[in-house]
């Protein structure tokens, strides 16, 4: 479990962006909304301990991460992972960007790059495999960093926008992707606007306005809330 304890942060003194968030996720899938500026990605990387907060506590599966040790720490990360909405790949082929994280695992080229071929393929982007970072359009770079965090065989999947640049086929690929590792027992936390794309992975929906926790759906609401908007 993830537990956020009177988070606070700001990027400046004059203005808070989380404004005591108290928070546990646990839960398979769990969604965050919430407008524009409202504070998702910088929740995200809160919960990614890609930042620190200004004041509160960060706990991963029971441990402060922001107090723990340097083994500790190094043991934490390696159960999180956050894919950008933009993210950023290594300069070389798909394959090369796929196969890192078993590389410092230590996992031989030759066993890494045939792990990485396998997963492109039940991912159904085999076929970029040899092109290079700059070939892919925005899209196939978001499957590509979402492949990385995958096997990387982190328990957190920290996902900020991931259906931003994707077409329709290439969505119900990560669709399917994102259930089977559900099944596999990892966690996702996404930030997204799409509610159709919540209701669709039976998630639980938590919104953010203003750097605050505002309210909680569960998918039955959600898809209440869908019809309310198609029908009204």
């Amino acid at each position: 479990m993830i537990e956020l304890r009177d988070v606070w942060f700001s990027y400046t003194k004059d203005k808070n962006v989380l404004k005591g968030i108290n928070l546990k996720i646990n839960n398979n899938v769990t969604i965050i909304m919430g407008p524009n500026g409202a504070g998702k990605t910088t929740l995200l990387k809160i919960i990614s301990c890609l930042y620190k907060p200004d004041k509160g506590e960060v706990l991963i599966d029971g441990l402060n991460f922001w107090k723990a040790n340097s083994k500790d720490k190094l043991s934490l990360r390696r159960k999180l992972v956050y894919v950008h909405e933009n993210p950023v790949l290594f300069k070389g082929t798909v394959v090369s960007n796929v196969m890192y994280p078993l590389l410092i695992r230590g996992y031989s080229r030759e066993n890494a790059k045939k792990e990485a071929l396998e997963l492109l393929n039940r991912m159904g982007i085999d076929h970029i495999a040899f092109r290079q970072r700059d070939e892919l359009s925005a899209g196939e770079a978001q499957l590509v960093a979402f492949a990385r965090a995958i096997i990387s065989g982190a328990k957190y999947i920290i996902l900020d926008e991931p259906i931003s640049s994707l077409d329709l086929e290439h969505r119900k690929r990560l669709e399917f992707n994102l259930k089977d590792l559900v099944r596999e027992g990892r966690k996702i936390i996404i930030a997204t606007h799409d509610r159709l794309f919540a209701f669709k992975l039976k998630a639980r929906v938590i919104e953010i306005d203003q750097g605050q926790l505002s309210r909680e759906f569960s998918s039955e609401e959600l898809i209440t809330e869908l019809d309310n908007i198609i029908f009204s």
